[in-house]
């Protein structure tokens, strides 16, 4: 398991502050792929435009772009695609998490009652004297 991925040791509220996280970068994820694919279409555009008009200079050229621009955008979704994989899981993680009981400890209670067992003297003998 991936250590990203383990929710276990956080409350509800910090899994879910942790899992939000990663939904946003997912979200940012998906416009730069919108972002790169809309300039892999630009600069394939330019191609054909620049070898209709018999450019093939020019044509090489935004060539060269546009296989730069398909390279971005190939990152970009692999990107995306492993981002959206995370937040399948962490989401179901997160779900598993908040069906299970929170367990609470106000440690400065428990600390004022155990030293008050200790000052009694009913610490270690089951509560009585």
């Amino acid at each position: 398991m991936h250590e990203e991925l383990d929710l276990e040791g956080l409350s509800l509220q910090e899994a879910t502050s942790y899992v939000a996280k990663y939904l946003a970068a997912y979200k940012q994820s998906q416009q730069r792929r919108g972002q790169a694919e809309e300039e892999f279409g630009r600069w394939e555009k330019r191609v054909r435009l620049a070898h209709e008009k018999g450019e093939t200079e020019l044509a090489q050229a935004a060539l060269a772009r546009a296989e730069k621009a398909a390279t971005e955008f190939k990152q970009a979704r692999a990107e995306e695609k492993e981002l959206g994989i995370t937040c399948d899981l962490l989401k179901q993680r997160l779900e598993r998490l908040a069906r299970q009981p929170e367990f609470s400890v106000d440690a400065e209670a428990l600390l004022a009652h155990m030293q008050n067992m200790i000052d009694s003297g009913t610490m270690g003998t089951g509560g009585t004297q």
